[in-house]
Order: structure tokens, then sequence, then C-alpha cells
């Protein structure tokens, strides 16, 4: 008979197959320069406000997530079965991903690999920074906010 695998094993699971998620949608269908191409158009109509605005869109997409995060949460309490909360959050979470991927400072890099997208889709360096330094701490939160997510779950 098999050992029931614990909650943190599960955690470690459902986490990784979140970031396989959004590491095959980016290889599939290139989601983080088609991200960037749309923020520089968005942000170039901004101006001097693309900084500040993409502060706003950022904490905007983490607080829907987080919202729906919450709702999955009551809709697990509710039922008396924390996992009912993956009905909604894990849905929420695979949408949240691949932005919170795109925006946040995780590879070696920091910001790099951000920026050269945001450069390709024609964002001068001002442009870049704005975008990267407004947005990316939020996304921080978002990946903090993802894990506990998934730890109210399987380890209530």
């Amino acid at each position: 008979m098999m050992a029931r695998m614990s909650g943190g094993w599960w955690i470690v699971v459902v986490g990784g197959l979140v970031i396989a998620w959004a590491l095959a949608l980016d290889v599939r269908l290139d989601t983080d320069r088609r991200l960037a191409g749309w923020w520089v158009h968005w942000a170039i109509r901004r101006g001097g406000w693309a900084g500040p605005l993409s502060f706003l869109l950022s904490l905007a997409c983490l607080l829907v997530y987080s919202v729906l995060a919450m709702v999955g949460d009551a809709l697990g309490d509710s039922l008396d079965e924390p996992l009912w909360a993956l009905a909604i959050s894990l849905p929420a979470m695979l949408a949240y991903v691949p932005f919170n991927f795109a925006t946040m400072p995780t590879q070696y890099g920091g910001y790099r690999s951000w920026r050269n997208d945001l450069a390709d889709a024609g964002a001068n360096t001002r442009l870049q920074r704005a975008i990267a330094w407004s947005a990316g701490p939020v996304s921080l939160f978002g990946m903090i906010a993802m894990i506990a997510t998934l730890f109210t779950i399987f380890l209530p």
C-alpha cells in the first residue's frame, strides 16, 4: 500500500505544475514577448505616467488574484474541505502566473530578460526601467500570495 502524500509534497507538486504551465505557455505562445508588446504600446500612450500606472496595473492583477484566492478559501471553509479552494484558486493561479513570471525579477539578471522583451517591443531605456521597476516588486508579492494560497489549501 502506498503512503499518503503529505501536504508539503502537494504544495511542491501543484506549485511545480503551475510553474510548468507558465513555462509551457511562454515556450508555446511566447507570452512574455506578447505581454511586453502590449505593455509598451499601452505605456507609450501614458507618457510620464507609465511608471506609476504600471505599478497600479500590476497591483490590480495581484488584487484580482488575491480576491479570487480568498473566495476559493471561503468555499473550502464553507464546505469544510480545503481542497475545494482549488476549484477557484487554481484557475486564478494559472491565469495570473504568466503575468507574474514575466514581470518578476527572478532570473540571475534581475529584470534583464523582461527589459529585453520590452526593448524588442520598442521601449527605450527609460520606459523599460519605468515599467520593470514599477511592476516588478508587486509581482514578488504575487509570488508570495500564490505560495501562501497553496499553504492554506494543503496545510490548513
